[in-house]
């Protein structure tokens, strides 16, 4: 793989784990807000 691929993958997978903390952070809300 080139070095641009790889780049181009990481950013892919930054992307996908940013996307899945926010998505957890979201799903963490509500179920607190379920608790209350």
């Amino acid at each position: 793989m080139s070095k641009q691929q790889m780049d181009l993958g990481h950013q892919a997978s930054m992307r996908k784990l940013n996307w899945l903390s926010r998505k957890r952070r979201k799903d963490r809300r509500c179920k607190l807000r379920i608790q209350l």
